[in-house]
């Protein structure tokens, strides 16, 4: 959400950030905006330090993480496994 927050609009205009959880198996962890999307090169090089961090995380949890990123804002997905 920071970064959504931080870099998302480009501090020129207003917008939203949104922050969803899917029940399942396995847990969905969604954070989405509608800014103006990652450029090429960040979204290749993972380079950030906020990346890095949730890179880091996925990993120690065992979760999945999938972003995608267009000129209508930028979708990070986080698929969490879950106890049975």
């Amino acid at each position: 959400m920071t970064n959504a927050i931080k870099h998302a609009f480009n501090g020129e205009r207003s917008g939203h950030v949104w922050v969803k959880g899917k029940s399942g198996k396995p847990f969905e962890l969604i954070v989405a905006d509608d800014g103006d999307g990652m450029k090429e090169s960040k979204r290749k090089a993972d380079s950030g330090l906020g990346s890095k961090l949730v890179q880091s995380f996925a990993r120690q949890i065992g979760a999945k993480h999938h972003v995608t990123s267009t000129e209508q804002g930028t979708t990070h997905r986080l698929l969490i496994p879950t106890l049975d």
